[in-house]
């Protein structure tokens, strides 16, 4: 399989996007069919701390993380399901033509 390149500015984009969403680095790999390996390492090139999931539901902060982080995959859902209605009206009505 050949070895894909991703620009600088690519790399900047997904480390913003992983500290803004909550999301896991390896979450974000998963999704975006990378390489959790290859997602660590331009965190680490960059500077920033790989975001790893904590099982700490206990404290306060560990149920805050755990709340932002349900948001932010219930925002990603509500994006991708407003996506998904757009193309079945979009679908349904070339087919009444």
């Amino acid at each position: 399989m050949a070895k894909r390149r991703y620009s600088a500015e690519f790399r900047a984009a997904l480390n913003k996007q992983i500290e803004a969403s909550g999301y896991s680095a390896e979450q974000v790999a998963e999704y975006l069919r990378v390489s959790a390996q290859v997602l660590n390492d331009w965190l680490q090139e960059s500077g920033d701390e790989c975001p790893r999931r904590t099982n700490d539901n206990n404290t306060i902060e560990g149920i805050r993380a755990e709340l932002g982080r349900a948001k932010a995959e219930l925002r990603l859902a509500n994006e991708e399901r407003q996506i998904l209605r757009k193309i079945a009206m979009l679908y349904a009505n070339k087919r009444q033509r």
